[in-house]
Protein backbone atom coordinates (compact mmCIF):
# COMPACT_ATOMS: atom_id res chain seq x y z
CA UNK A 1 0.00 0.00 0.00
CA UNK A 2 1.11 3.28 -0.45
CA UNK A 3 1.27 5.14 2.55
CA UNK A 4 2.27 8.50 4.56
CA UNK A 5 5.76 7.32 4.69
CA UNK A 6 6.02 6.63 0.95
CA UNK A 7 4.59 10.25 0.71
CA UNK A 8 6.78 12.20 2.73
CA UNK A 9 9.67 10.64 1.22
CA UNK A 10 8.84 11.69 -2.32
CA UNK A 11 8.46 15.35 -0.84
CA UNK A 12 12.01 15.04 0.93
CA UNK A 13 13.34 13.96 -2.49
CA UNK A 14 11.10 16.98 -4.12
CA UNK A 15 9.91 14.68 -6.05
CA UNK A 16 5.65 15.36 -7.12
CA UNK A 17 3.22 13.12 -5.63
CA UNK A 18 1.86 10.86 -8.87
CA UNK A 19 -0.91 8.58 -8.65
CA UNK A 20 0.71 6.00 -10.61
CA UNK A 21 3.09 5.22 -7.55
CA UNK A 22 -0.06 4.77 -5.79
CA UNK A 23 -1.33 2.48 -7.99
CA UNK A 24 1.76 0.00 -9.15
CA UNK A 25 2.44 -0.10 -5.19
CA UNK A 26 -1.85 -1.22 -4.40
CA UNK A 27 -1.31 -3.54 -7.87
CA UNK A 28 1.67 -5.26 -6.56
CA UNK A 29 0.24 -5.74 -3.28
CA UNK A 30 -3.10 -7.20 -4.32
CA UNK A 31 -0.65 -9.37 -6.92
CA UNK A 32 1.12 -10.65 -3.98
CA UNK A 33 -1.95 -11.14 -1.80
CA UNK A 34 -3.48 -13.27 -4.72
CA UNK A 35 -0.36 -15.95 -5.37
CA UNK A 36 -0.10 -16.08 -1.72
CA UNK A 37 -3.75 -17.19 -1.61
CA UNK A 38 -3.40 -19.17 -4.47
CA UNK A 39 -0.40 -21.32 -2.90
CA UNK A 40 -2.24 -21.67 0.45
CA UNK A 41 -5.05 -23.72 -1.52
CA UNK A 42 -2.60 -25.97 -2.78
CA UNK A 43 -1.04 -26.33 -0.02
CA UNK A 44 -4.07 -26.91 1.60
CA UNK A 45 -5.24 -29.74 -1.43
CA UNK A 46 -1.84 -31.61 -0.46
CA UNK A 47 -2.67 -31.57 3.43
CA UNK A 48 -5.87 -32.89 2.72
CA UNK A 49 -4.64 -36.16 0.61
CA UNK A 50 -2.19 -36.70 2.69
CA UNK A 51 -4.21 -37.01 5.74
CA UNK A 52 -6.68 -39.30 3.40
CA UNK A 53 -3.36 -41.27 2.85
CA UNK A 54 -2.60 -41.62 6.38
CA UNK A 55 -5.70 -42.64 7.03
CA UNK A 56 -5.75 -45.55 4.81
CA UNK A 57 -2.46 -46.51 5.95
CA UNK A 58 -3.73 -46.55 9.27
CA UNK A 59 -6.27 -48.52 8.85
CA UNK A 60 -4.05 -51.11 6.79
CA UNK A 61 -6.32 -50.71 3.30
CA UNK A 62 -3.26 -50.88 1.30
CA UNK A 63 -5.27 -53.17 -1.31
CA UNK A 64 -8.48 -52.89 -3.05
CA UNK A 65 -9.24 -56.22 -1.28
CA UNK A 66 -9.17 -57.54 2.34
CA UNK A 67 -8.62 -61.23 1.86
CA UNK A 68 -5.69 -63.09 -0.07
CA UNK A 69 -7.10 -62.73 -3.84
CA UNK A 70 -7.44 -65.83 -5.53
CA UNK A 71 -4.62 -64.24 -8.14
CA UNK A 72 -1.99 -65.03 -5.49
CA UNK A 73 -3.20 -68.69 -5.03
CA UNK A 74 -2.60 -69.35 -8.93
CA UNK A 75 0.84 -67.99 -9.14
CA UNK A 76 1.89 -70.24 -5.76
CA UNK A 77 4.92 -72.77 -6.84
CA UNK A 78 6.71 -70.24 -9.28
CA UNK A 79 6.53 -72.89 -12.61
CA UNK A 80 3.61 -72.77 -14.88
CA UNK A 81 4.23 -76.53 -15.99
CA UNK A 82 2.06 -79.02 -13.61
CA UNK A 83 4.91 -81.30 -14.39
CA UNK A 84 7.60 -79.32 -12.75
CA UNK A 85 6.86 -79.77 -8.66
CA UNK A 86 9.05 -78.82 -6.06
CA UNK A 87 7.98 -79.15 -2.48
CA UNK A 88 10.03 -76.45 -1.25
CA UNK A 89 8.19 -73.63 -3.45
CA UNK A 90 4.55 -74.35 -3.31
CA UNK A 91 4.28 -71.14 -1.50
CA UNK A 92 6.48 -68.95 -3.61
CA UNK A 93 5.28 -66.21 -5.36
CA UNK A 94 6.77 -64.17 -8.30
CA UNK A 95 5.34 -60.60 -8.19
CA UNK A 96 5.50 -58.07 -10.47
CA UNK A 97 3.84 -54.19 -10.97
CA UNK A 98 3.52 -52.05 -13.73
CA UNK A 99 1.29 -48.94 -14.99
CA UNK A 100 0.64 -47.69 -17.93
CA UNK A 101 3.83 -45.82 -18.77
CA UNK A 102 5.64 -48.86 -17.68
CA UNK A 103 3.29 -51.31 -19.52
CA UNK A 104 5.92 -52.24 -22.45
CA UNK A 105 8.08 -53.13 -20.27
CA UNK A 106 6.04 -55.90 -18.54
CA UNK A 107 5.27 -57.01 -21.58
CA UNK A 108 8.80 -57.72 -22.65
CA UNK A 109 9.19 -59.04 -19.13
CA UNK A 110 6.48 -61.36 -19.04
CA UNK A 111 7.65 -62.62 -22.87
CA UNK A 112 10.68 -63.41 -20.67
CA UNK A 113 9.28 -64.98 -17.48
CA UNK A 114 7.03 -66.58 -20.03
CA UNK A 115 9.84 -68.46 -22.04
CA UNK A 116 11.18 -69.66 -18.43
CA UNK A 117 8.09 -71.28 -17.73
CA UNK A 118 7.24 -69.35 -15.27
CA UNK A 119 4.24 -68.48 -13.60
CA UNK A 120 3.70 -64.83 -12.10
CA UNK A 121 0.88 -62.12 -10.72
CA UNK A 122 0.67 -58.36 -11.56
CA UNK A 123 0.63 -55.41 -8.79
CA UNK A 124 -1.65 -52.82 -11.31
CA UNK A 125 -0.39 -49.62 -10.39
CA UNK A 126 -3.42 -47.61 -12.18
CA UNK A 127 -7.16 -48.22 -13.56
CA UNK A 128 -5.96 -49.02 -17.10
CA UNK A 129 -3.71 -52.08 -16.55
CA UNK A 130 -6.70 -53.29 -14.48
CA UNK A 131 -9.08 -52.72 -17.48
CA UNK A 132 -6.48 -53.75 -20.28
CA UNK A 133 -4.19 -55.99 -18.71
CA UNK A 134 -6.42 -59.74 -18.95
CA UNK A 135 -5.58 -63.33 -19.17
CA UNK A 136 -2.91 -63.22 -16.02
CA UNK A 137 -2.83 -62.77 -12.59
CA UNK A 138 -3.70 -59.44 -12.29
CA UNK A 139 -4.09 -57.91 -9.01
CA UNK A 140 -5.36 -53.99 -8.26
CA UNK A 141 -3.80 -51.83 -5.53
CA UNK A 142 -5.70 -48.94 -3.80
CA UNK A 143 -6.74 -46.49 -6.09
CA UNK A 144 -5.97 -43.73 -3.69
CA UNK A 145 -2.39 -44.35 -4.52
CA UNK A 146 -2.74 -44.84 -9.14
CA UNK A 147 0.07 -43.11 -10.93
CA UNK A 148 -0.47 -43.63 -14.75
CA UNK A 149 2.70 -42.00 -15.71
CA UNK A 150 6.70 -43.68 -15.80
CA UNK A 151 8.65 -41.54 -13.30
CA UNK A 152 12.10 -40.07 -13.41
CA UNK A 153 14.33 -41.74 -11.26
CA UNK A 154 14.96 -40.61 -7.73
CA UNK A 155 12.19 -38.36 -8.40
CA UNK A 156 8.94 -37.23 -5.85
CA UNK A 157 6.90 -39.61 -8.24
CA UNK A 158 9.42 -42.35 -8.72
CA UNK A 159 9.38 -42.72 -4.60
CA UNK A 160 5.24 -42.76 -4.46
CA UNK A 161 5.23 -45.59 -7.21
CA UNK A 162 7.71 -47.61 -5.31
CA UNK A 163 6.13 -46.97 -1.31
CA UNK A 164 2.94 -48.13 -3.22
CA UNK A 165 4.63 -51.79 -4.60
CA UNK A 166 6.08 -52.11 -1.40
CA UNK A 167 2.96 -51.45 0.72
CA UNK A 168 1.14 -53.82 -1.08
CA UNK A 169 3.90 -56.84 -0.82
CA UNK A 170 3.98 -56.43 2.84
CA UNK A 171 -0.13 -56.42 2.42
CA UNK A 172 0.51 -59.55 0.43
CA UNK A 173 2.84 -61.28 2.96
CA UNK A 174 0.25 -60.30 5.97
CA UNK A 175 -2.91 -62.27 4.51
CA UNK A 176 -1.89 -64.28 1.90
CA UNK A 177 1.00 -66.09 4.31
CA UNK A 178 3.24 -66.59 1.01
CA UNK A 179 6.61 -66.03 0.48
CA UNK A 180 7.34 -63.40 -2.51
CA UNK A 181 9.98 -63.01 -4.86
CA UNK A 182 9.44 -59.58 -6.40
CA UNK A 183 10.96 -58.32 -10.24
CA UNK A 184 10.52 -54.92 -11.31
CA UNK A 185 9.75 -55.41 -15.07
CA UNK A 186 13.48 -53.83 -16.14
CA UNK A 187 14.60 -57.25 -15.09
CA UNK A 188 14.74 -59.97 -18.10
CA UNK A 189 14.80 -63.77 -17.23
CA UNK A 190 17.77 -64.93 -19.85
CA UNK A 191 17.60 -68.32 -18.07
CA UNK A 192 15.57 -69.85 -15.32
CA UNK A 193 16.53 -67.99 -12.04
CA UNK A 194 14.87 -70.13 -9.22
CA UNK A 195 16.64 -73.77 -10.60
CA UNK A 196 18.37 -75.34 -7.86
CA UNK A 197 22.05 -74.91 -9.70
CA UNK A 198 21.71 -71.21 -9.37
CA UNK A 199 22.79 -69.74 -5.91
CA UNK A 200 19.24 -68.05 -5.37
CA UNK A 201 17.68 -71.77 -6.11
CA UNK A 202 19.74 -72.93 -3.67
CA UNK A 203 19.06 -70.26 -1.39
CA UNK A 204 15.20 -70.46 -1.70
CA UNK A 205 15.07 -74.33 -1.08
CA UNK A 206 17.14 -73.56 2.69
CA UNK A 207 13.92 -73.63 4.64
CA UNK A 208 14.37 -71.10 7.72
CA UNK A 209 17.55 -69.53 6.77
CA UNK A 210 17.11 -66.49 5.14
CA UNK A 211 14.38 -63.81 5.93
CA UNK A 212 14.91 -61.28 3.05
CA UNK A 213 17.12 -62.15 0.05
CA UNK A 214 17.77 -58.97 -2.09
CA UNK A 215 20.56 -58.60 -5.23
CA UNK A 216 22.98 -55.66 -5.50
CA UNK A 217 23.22 -53.31 -8.15
CA UNK A 218 27.12 -54.33 -9.34
CA UNK A 219 28.95 -56.99 -7.49
CA UNK A 220 30.54 -57.02 -3.76
CA UNK A 221 33.89 -57.54 -3.46
CA UNK A 222 35.00 -59.54 -0.75
CA UNK A 223 36.01 -56.46 1.42
CA UNK A 224 32.37 -55.67 1.51
CA UNK A 225 30.64 -59.00 1.86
Amino acid sequence: MFSLKDYNKLRNENRPFLWRDFFNKRVITLSTIWIAAICMYHVQLQRQRLLSLRNLIAENEFLSWTECPASIDSAKGLYANDEVVDEALQNVVLLTAANLGYYPMLQTWESYASAANLKWAVLSLDEWVVQHHKGVNTIPTHPGFFQSRSQRYSSKGYHQLGCNKWRSVLSILERCQVDIIFSDVDNLFLQDPFSDESDLGQKLRSPNQYDYIYSTPFPLSEQNQ
